[in-house]
């Protein structure tokens, strides 16, 4: 007999951002007794369009300013691949009759990019930013998936040593993907 808590058909994804892709762990089961799915990967560049794998990189020799206006044209491309990854992912398990309860991000939180003096810093910096940003909802909702729905969080993931890497978080407590010791299979 199966708890009250327990839904076979109900999975929650969580997404850890890399450089043009992010790492994607698909789990089931309970909130005491979570199931790895599926793990996977999505990309987050297009092919075809070679800058936006890393885009603050292609503009880092002009001031901080100019160069986040002319990244713009790769920051469209890769909020359109994101979305499309996304939804396909997310379909992929609808079409076998789950259900998304939630998305959760791994991930450091934003910094004030302006007050990195090396342009090569920065612009590492400023993708990593990216990458996690796109995967947030008001990227998703703006380009009307349908399917948006739950929770989305993004949760300060903690050192080898134990110690929370982003000191500034008022999340005093592990993450989900850190509670169920599934913190590892977002690292690679």
């Amino acid at each position: 007999m199966k708890s009250a808590k327990s839904v076979d058909n109900i999975l929650a994804i969580g997404l850890r951002a890399k450089t043009a892709r992010a790492i994607a762990v698909i789990l089931g089961g309970t909130i005491d007794a979570p199931r790895v799915i599926a793990k996977t990967e999505i990309r987050l560049a297009d092919p075809k369009m070679p800058g936006t794998a890393q885009p603050y990189h292609e503009v880092m020799d002009l001031p901080w300013e100019e160069s986040q206006r002319a990244a713009q044209k790769y920051i469209r491309v890769i909020e359109s691949v994101a979305a499309k990854e996304l939804a396909r992912l997310i379909d992929e398990q609808k079409s076998t009759g789950m259900k998304i309860s939630g998305v959760g991000i791994v991930g450091a939180r934003d910094r004030d990019l302006a007050r990195i003096g090396n342009n090569h810093i920065r612009a590492h910096a400023a993708e990593g930013v990216l990458f996690r940003r796109v995967l947030l909802p008001g990227e998703l909702t703006r380009n009307k998936r349908p399917w948006l729905h739950g929770w989305f969080c993004i949760a300060p993931y903690r050192t080898a040593t134990g110690r929370e890497r982003d000191k500034s978080s008022n999340l005093n407590r592990a993450s989900y993907a850190e509670r169920s010791g599934l913190r590892r299979k977002l690292h690679r």
